[in-house]
């Protein structure tokens, strides 16, 4: 077991008076108008959303209308996952490498730093409410690849090894980790109870193994799927698909994207999901068959990348310069730029409108 370093001060990042009223109109930076007409609101509302600005070494808390209402300082923030309350797990490159050292760092919703510690390089993060952060970092030694959990206590157990992991992805109790042979590897979390559905596993280091499975190609991003046990996988070998996979990590079908994808934005509880096209303007939301593409291609800018899709269907993405909103049919609400290299947009409240 090992525990974060409790902070010092828990409020060391957070601006006031004066000085964070400057700071705030410097955020914003360039503000592009959306189809909506939308202007700037004069005082910023609650954090509805979460932002890392890698190059500008700092995580913003944005309000519903995409206002930066909450400055933060992170040296070279490059992984981000949403955390109970509101708050915020990030990954932190102690020398501004995404291969060096990380810090992981969590913060309350009020941007407080709550703990940290200092771990290999991480290549991903996910989280759950259930179960806390589960990350997947580089070893130090030989450079093979360690997925541990962290819980709210702040203390740390492996849940596994697995050799090529690129991507893993939490819920239901359990974690999956995708390969960039196209492995899938499933483990159940809190092992004192039974597997659900009666199946049995080997145990490993912090977690059950409950299966080991070939999907081919080569796993690029994992999601927790629309229900109990089935999982989002996007396949970025061989052609770039969508899969969605039942507790058993059969595919229930598979879509291909006809994108260059490098991420997943799930609707939470519906069979559709958000991906971008990173080397062009165009985002897609994909469906089961039947279920017509809707495409966004009515946008200025290109690199969209990760995002975050809301209850209603609708989805706030980013590029490296902007972020914007769009609807569920995909029209476009608002739009926000001025930022430096933007890498990852979390939800910033339990809480949907």
């Amino acid at each position: 077991m090992v525990d974060l370093e409790p902070c010092r001060n828990p409020r060391w990042s957070l601006v006031r008076g004066p000085w964070r009223k400057a700071l705030l109109g410097l955020s914003t930076g360039i503000v592009l108008t959306g189809v909506l007409g939308w202007q700037p609101a004069v005082h910023p509302g609650p954090v509805r959303y979460w932002i890392a600005d890698r190059d500008a070494d700092r995580v913003l808390g944005l309000d519903a209308e995409l206002i930066p209402a909450l400055p933060l300082t992170v040296s070279a923030p490059v992984l981000a996952a949403p955390r109970a309350g509101g708050g915020l797990w990030v990954a932190s490159a102690i020398d501004g490498s995404p291969l060096g050292d990380h810090r992981l760092i969590a913060l309350d919703r009020d941007g407080h730093r709550l703990a940290e510690g200092r771990f290999g390089p991480l290549l991903d993060l996910d989280s759950d409410r259930a179960v806390g952060v589960i990350a997947l970092e580089v070893d130090r030694g030989g450079g093979g690849r360690r997925i541990w959990n962290m819980r709210s206590s702040g203390s740390i157990r492996t849940v596994g090894h697995v050799a090529g992991a690129v991507c893993v992805a939490t819920g239901w109790g359990q974690v999956l980790v995708g390969t960039a042979s196209g492995r899938l590897v499933l483990y159940e979390l809190g092992h004192q109870r039974p597997s659900p559905r009666g199946r049995t596993g080997t145990h490993d280091g912090g977690g059950t193994l409950l299966q080991s499975v070939s999907a081919g190609g080569s796993m690029g991003d994992l999601a927790r799927g629309p229900r109990w046990g089935t999982w989002w996988a996007l396949d970025t070998g061989g052609g770039n698909a969508v899969l969605l996979l039942d507790h058993g990590l059969r595919v229930l079908w598979r879509s291909d994207t006809g994108l260059a994808a490098l991420h997943l934005s799930p609707v939470p509880g519906q069979e559709l999901v958000w991906v971008a096209d990173v080397n062009g303007p165009l985002i897609r939301r994909i469906g089961p068959p039947g279920v017509p593409a809707i495409d966004v291609r009515s946008i200025a800018v290109s690199g969209f990348d990760r995002g975050c899709a809301l209850p209603g269907g609708g989805l706030v993405f980013t590029s490296p310069g902007a972020v914007l909103q769009i609807d569920r049919m995909g029209e476009l609400l608002q739009t926000q730029g001025g930022f430096n290299f933007l890498v990852a947009v979390v939800p910033g409240t339990d809480r949907w409108p």
